[in-house]
């Protein structure tokens, strides 16, 4: 149900996520922490939001660090048109992104192009007031490493949670 304009008008946006893990391998016992970065600034056009994003990754565990550094775009379709006095938006959403990955083993590092692409449902709650909201995405990720050797695919579920300011 419309709520009364807390003042913006929702028509740009500027939104962050970041995640910390912590995981340890059950047979080589070997831990990995990972630390990522998602930005994005867009548009919105009421059912429609797209623009620009860029993510950094860093992983390490013993002997070995990546880095991953790429940008690209993401496309939001709103079932809820997004303005200002609703409070709940759900939709569907892709992103793709393109960039480098760099790999380091012991005193030899490894380059490759790297490709991204997710897709999946969204929900955007403005609970607290009508610019602030909180971002869930469920879908589908795919990652492509390729060097001058091989490609490497990685393909799984990803659960993704973020805040957005709209203004």
């Amino acid at each position: 149900a419309p709520r009364s304009s807390g003042g913006g008008t929702r028509n740009n946006l500027i939104g962050i996520s970041t995640s910390l893990s912590f995981l340890s391998n059950s047979v080589t016992t070997k831990s990995t922490t990972t630390f990522e970065v998602d930005a994005r600034y867009g548009w919105n056009q009421g059912f429609m939001e797209y623009g620009p994003i860029g993510r950094i990754v860093y992983s390490s565990t013993e002997g070995r660090t990546t880095r991953d550094l790429t940008g690209g775009a993401f496309f939001d379709f709103n079932f809820i048109e997004n303005v200002p006095g609703v409070a709940t938006i759900y939709g569907v959403g892709a992103e793709a992104t393109f960039g480098q990955n760099s790999e380091t083993i012991g005193n030899t590092e490894t380059s490759s192009s790297l490709m991204t692409f997710f897709g999946g449902g969204n929900a955007k709650w403005f609970g607290l007031n009508d610019t602030l909201a909180i971002r869930g995405d469920v879908g589908a990720s795919y990652a492509r490493y390729t060097t001058t050797a091989a490609s490497t695919n990685n393909v799984g579920l990803l659960i993704k949670v973020g805040l957005g300011v709209y203004f």
